[in-house]
């Protein structure tokens, strides 16, 4: 399980850095897989948002001969995120994982909103998310609106880091890790136990149709 969540993750950064369109269709395979792999417990929340993270910030540089370089007109990582949290995304709604999708969501809107010529496909897509995961949540209708949104919320965490009296933010961080551990373990022990065999019949079967689907993309090239 974790060479495969391992090779999956290396497969989603190559993807990054190549940035070839040609293997569109292959990233989006890996991202779905991604997320059916937390859904399946091989891998945990932090991996989910690290992967998510990582996209909004991977490649942010002036130079664009600098691999994994993220054009300002390039918007097909909003639809890998948005393949992401279309998997695996309702899974984040309770607690701490809540808040923490709502936090990404902020940085998500600004990411969303300084690319150029945003297609209406994609846009009907990104409302669908909204709609779906956070139906309540008001969104930004320009860049300058969710910039703002962005400092105000780094703008609290550094008040509330400063006036807190309790642990260093470091520690912080950790307990807030445990107390994800300590939902996701309940959460695994209130569901029903004895379908694990299917589970792994099912998620081998889907491993196997990425690898037919890497197979068939490198006789076609």
């Amino acid at each position: 399980g974790v060479r495969m969540v391992d090779s999956v993750l290396e497969e989603i950064r190559v993807g990054m850095e190549e940035n070839d369109f040609r293997t569109q269709q292959r990233r989006l395979t890996y991202m779905k897989f991604l997320g059916e792999l937390y859904i399946y417990r091989l891998c945990d929340s932090t991996v989910i948002f690290d992967t998510l993270y990582s996209l909004l910030t991977f490649g942010q540089s002036d130079d664009k001969r600098k691999p994994g370089y993220d054009d300002v007109a390039d918007c097909f990582r909003v639809r890998l995120v948005i393949m992401l949290l279309n998997t695996c995304g309702c899974y984040f709604d309770k607690g701490n994982l809540r808040r923490r999708l709502d936090r990404f969501l902020v940085y998500f809107q600004r990411y969303y909103l300084s690319k150029q010529g945003r297609l209406m496909d994609l846009e009907f897509d990104l409302a669908d998310i909204f709609e779906t995961l956070r139906p309540a949540i008001r969104r930004s209708d320009t860049y300058e609106q969710a910039a703002e949104a962005v400092r105000l919320l780094e703008a609290s965490d550094s008040e509330a880091v400063r006036a807190s009296q309790g642990p260093l933010p470091a520690e912080t961080f950790e307990e807030e890790e445990e107390e994800e551990e300590e939902e996701e373990e309940e959460e695994e022990g209130e569901e029903e136990e004895g379908d694990d065999d299917g589970r792994s019949q099912r998620l081998a079967q889907q491993y196997n149709n990425v690898c037919c689907l890497l197979t068939e993309e490198r006789l076609v090239q």
